[in-house]
């Protein structure tokens, strides 16, 4: 019985693309496109994307993003991320006309918050061409 399970068992491929409304994560070349242009992210920048964007809608506390980001040991350096969170903010705003999509959540957190989109990831086309 548990030969058949091992042979049977398939583990899901990594997460290669998160896909939040206009906003696309290419895991693998850690880089992200808003509205079909490349953000122009630092490593910071973009982990603490990816953390946001893993719970649209969703407030992640300051603490929460130190600890994933940096380690448990910088919770404390809540001037830090804000810094971080206001240029990404900046970023993005320089390839869309969107509104600022991370929300800061006085006393709780930040949220991701992007409207869906009406292109569909299938009409993607990344840096490469192909998805």
């Amino acid at each position: 019985m548990d030969a058949l399970l091992r042979r049977s068992y398939h583990p899901s491929p990594p997460l290669d693309y998160l896909k939040v409304g206009r906003l696309l994560i290419d895991m693998a070349a850690r880089s992200a496109f808003l509205n079909g242009q490349e953000l122009q992210l630092t490593n910071k920048e973009f982990d603490i994307l990816v953390c946001l964007a893993k719970k649209p809608g969703v407030v992640v506390s300051a603490e929460t993003l130190l600890s994933q980001v940096w380690g448990a040991s910088f919770i404390h350096y809540s001037q830090t991320l804000r810094v971080h969170i206001s240029n990404l903010r900046r970023k993005a705003r320089s390839v869309s006309a969107l509104p600022d999509f991370i929300r800061s959540v006085p006393s709780n957190g930040y949220i991701l918050e992007l409207e869906e989109s009406p292109t569909s990831l299938d009409n993607f086309a990344g840096p490469s061409g192909a998805l």
